[in-house]
């Protein structure tokens, strides 16, 4: 038996329908239940309470940050290049100079290039090896995610810390650089994904100019077409950085052409005339639709791996459109939908007793529905702030300075509170704050120092110090700071057995040999036998004339030598070529006669064959030329027209195992070649046919095998052409 639900749109819709007796031909009532339903699932049931139904879960990583190599910056200006190139665009990232605590955003970059363009100015000191770091602090979100419920990982008992975005930029303005794991988090407002695309057909930039912030882009005609007042724009790749960014046309004017010129506001001041620049890009918003998404910030964002984060939000739940659309709530509480449907319907159709019961069940069924307990509530939980525990955990004494501090407000306290082992210092504004870079740590080495204190990049003199090279590094030390030694002129630093350095052997007066330099020897006498002389060219051995024709060879004694070569040098196992052999007589075969010599056989008459004979001498075999040709020459057989398991080949099992055939068949103009292969085993054959190569159309054959009475047979089975065909083959038999 069928059972009637309320499952998907359409089953909701027609419930309705058949309720206030709509037809299904009015597709304007229809259409209005469809969009009560919506606005009863989407106003009314989903914003009621955070529904178990509406939660989703992620699992989201944060990047690690980029710092391989160097880079190098300039100050006052946007261009910053790297010394590795990045696979990836790091547009929209933040980047940082080691050592400075200003933080800049990327406004351009592209995969693949070592090229930079930041939003602002560098503002600290120029440099080529500038040690850095890339990193971002926004992660999207799923683009189902309405809001977020919790955020985790495994690096931290306790979830992230949920702030506002003014707390937010609080707890990173302490130290905008900080590394570790998230510990915070805000969600940002929605976000588009491409909101900016190409224009096409738009005019090629020629020039620019700014007056303040006021900006101007001369293009090379009238850009009216593509362009008008109010238009979004996003600019970028002009040869000037105050001209980048995302600006909204103010005017379209002329200069050399009608409608040549854009002219908008920028944001950062700047005055120039008219400059040539054909680098622009220019985009325009996009009015396509698309997935919108939100993000979320996380600190501390700046950390050497990745970071795995848990996310568990509430969906945002999209409109019912298509009739096979289900809701998102469970199948038994779908009447929900119909009973709010319902009492809209009945209210357009002025009927208050009818949508009065129909709100008191829609009401009634709401409320059961937000009574269920759940399989396993969260029980609430209060939780301080992360910030005020770490802060109450210190000790007082870390938390506080002794005396008195002026404070905001001109205020007073005795115990300003600050970041953990950090120095306070005053900041710009006159606020009592954490140093940013300077550790308590840090303050104690000097502690006690009674000379000056030299920076690492400070130019000085060290006086009364051991530098030991186990706990240092020493590199490019010059050839003019070694110590001279008078006592050991002309000697060589080396180490003696115990690994200590030593000066006592002499340099000597001639030039040092080096393993690779090019170099001539004189007066000096290499022993084979402590020595390996390898790949001398024969140019390399001394002429002797007296030797000439004389081969080298080793006497009884094993001392090299020179002779001639003769029968006697020449070793019983070596191979000579036949090339090397004294000429013979014509026509006749070189073999070992009875005694084990190699001697001449009779001559050879045209035609004749030589073979082994039952004594193992070569002798005439009888066997002519024309007798192998005829062994290799293909049979013959004619496979008859429109014939069914026609006996083309038989073999007697007792004789073969395996047969491999190469053939053709020939059927009028159509022709086929290949190869078959049989096998048996006496009682059973088997077939393969392969590598078949065809003219014309199918030559109509079918070849088969079988065993009958002994024999393997390959049989034909040929369609009704009213030609016979010509199977052509040569065999190969391996015996039983």
């Amino acid at each position: 038996m069928a059972r009637y639900e309320l499952k998907t749109f359409k089953d909701i819709i027609d419930a309705v329908c058949e309720t206030v007796k709509i037809q299904s031909s009015d597709l304007v009532s229809r259409n209005r239940i469809r969009r009560n339903i919506n606005s009863v699932y989407l106003d009314e049931v989903v914003p009621y309470k955070q529904w178990p139904w509406l939660r989703g879960f992620a699992n989201l990583q944060i990047e690690p940050y980029f710092g391989t190599g160097t880079a190098t910056v300039s100050a006052s200006s946007v261009a910053v290049t790297l010394s590795e190139t990045p696979v990836k665009s790091y547009k929209g990232y933040y980047f940082a100079v080691d050592g400075f605590n200003e933080v800049y955003k990327i406004a351009f970059h592209t995969a693949g290039s070592t090229s930079l363009i930041l939003e602002v100015p560098y503002g600290s000191q120029s440099t080529t090896t500038a040690k850095f770091k890339i990193w971002k602090d926004a992660i999207a979100l799923p683009t189902d995610c309405k809001e977020t419920l919790e955020i985790s990982h495994q690096f931290d008992s306790r979830p992230l810390e949920n702030v506002g975005l003014q707390e937010f930029r609080r707890l990173a303005a302490l130290n905008n650089k900080a590394e570790g794991r998230p510990r915070y988090y805000t969600t940002t407002d929605y976000r588009d994904p491409q909101p900016y695309s190409a224009i096409t057909g738009l005019p090629a930039t020629t020039f620019r100019s700014s007056a303040g912030i006021v900006k101007s882009i001369v293009f090379a005609s009238g850009v009216s077409n593509y362009l008008e007042v109010g238009d979004r724009i996003e600019v970028s790749g002009g040869g000037q950085f105050t001209y980048n960014g995302e600006f909204i046309v103010s005017a379209i004017t002329t200069t050399t052409a009608p409608n040549d010129t854009v002219i908008f506001s920028g944001r950062i001041e700047h005055q120039e005339s008219s400059t040539a620049d054909a680098a622009f890009t220019i985009k325009a918003l996009n009015s396509e639709g698309y997935e919108r998404f939100r993000e979320f910030l996380v600190f501390p964002s700046l950390f050497n791996a990745r970071t795995s984060l848990h996310v568990d939000y509430i969906r945002q739940v999209v409109p019912l459109e298509d009739d096979l659309d289900e809701p998102l709530m469970n199948m038994e509480d779908r009447m929900v939908l119909y009973y709010g449907a319902i009492w809209l319907t009945w209210q357009r159709e002025r009927n208050p007793e009818e949508a009065a019961q129909a709100f008191q069940l829609f009401q009634r069924k709401l409320d059961r529905m937000a009574g269920k307990t759940e399989d396993s509530p969260d029980k609430p939980i209060l939780m301080p702030s992360k910030m005020y525990l770490s802060t109450k955990r210190l000790p007082a004494r870390a938390r506080s300075i002794s005396g008195t501090a002026n404070m905001f407000g001109g205020g007073s306290t005795a115990s300003p509170i600050g970041s953990p082992n950090k120095v306070a210092i005053y900041n710009n504004e006159g606020n009592l704050v954490s140093s940013p870079g300077v550790t308590t740590t840090e303050l104690n080495f000097i502690d006690g120092v009674l000379s000056q204190v030299l920076g690492e990049s400070d130019t000085g003199t060290f006086t009364n110090k051991t530098i030991d090279g186990d706990d240092n590094t020493i590199t490019d030390i010059g050839i003019a700071s070694i110590k001279a030694d008078a006592g050991a002129p002309l000697t060589f630093l080396s180490r003696d057995g115990s690994g200590v350095v030593i000066s006592t052997k002499a340099v000597p007066t001639g030039t040092v040999v080096g393993t690779s330099d090019t170099q001539t020897l004189t007066g000096k006498t290499i022993d084979g036998d402590d020595n390996t002389l390898q790949d001398l060219s024969i140019t390399s051995i001394k002429t002797e004339l007296g030797d000439a024709n004389e081969v080298f060879l080793r006497d009884n004694s094993g001392v090299a030598t020179s002779a001639l070569l003769v029968n006697a040098n020449v070793d019983s196992a070596a191979a000579i070529a036949r090339s090397k052999l004294a000429s013979g007589t014509n026509y006749r075969i070189v073999a070992n006669n009875s005694s084990g010599v190699m001697a001449e056989n009779a001559a050879l008459t045209s035609g004749q064959l030589i073979a082994a004979d039952v004594n193992g001498q070569l002798a005439d075999s009888g066997l002519v030329a024309a007798d192998v040709a005829a062994a290799l020459a293909p049979t013959s057989v004619t496979l008859t027209d429109n014939t069914s398991n026609q006996v083309a080949i038989s073999w007697a099992v007792s004789a073969t195992t395996q047969v491999t055939l190469d053939y053709s068949i020939k059927r009028g103009t159509d022709l086929e070649c290949g190869i078959i292969k049989l096998i048996t085993d006496a009682s059973a054959a088997g077939i393969a046919q392969g590598a078949v190569a065809t003219i014309g159309s199918s030559v109509g054959i079918t070849l088969t095998a079988d065993i009958n009475s002994g024999n393997l047979r390959l049989l034909s089975t040929s369609t009704s052409t009213g030609s016979d065909a010509t199977l052509k083959y040569v065999a190969r038999i391996w015996l039983a």
